[in-house]
């Protein structure tokens, strides 16, 4: 991902690191920085991968009608590049891993860097 162009490819900076992000605050806190504190506390005391489906779910109910590879520049307001950018690239990346499982997730990233 090093040299990738930023404002052409918004997604592999910024839904990347959203990714890791999300799966980091639900391990270590079991929060989500989207949703603060509006996650309510039976939420919280989930295990991490129920607490990762849940937050991920809610996400899902979010519109998110642009491209993932919209650049910067095409968005229609910043809550459109936001939620593309972070949010859809990041569940589009939880729905990946939950497909192929965390391990080969981890493991592709690691052969990609």
């Amino acid at each position: 991902m090093l040299g990738s162009n930023e404002r052409q490819h918004t997604w592999l900076d910024e839904g990347l690191n959203s990714y890791f992000q999300f799966r980091y605050e639900a391990q270590k806190y079991r929060t989500n920085s989207m949703f603060g504190d509006a996650i309510p506390a039976e939420i919280k005391a989930l295990p991490e991968k129920e607490f990762l489906d849940r937050t991920y779910g809610a996400m899902s109910s979010i519109p998110m009608n642009s491209a993932i590879e919209t650049p910067s520049d095409k968005f229609t307001s910043s809550d459109d590049y936001s939620m593309t950018s972070y949010a859809k690239t990041a569940l589009w990346l939880y729905i990946l891993e939950n497909s192929v499982g965390r391990e080969k997730m981890d493991n592709a990233f690691k052969t990609l860097l």
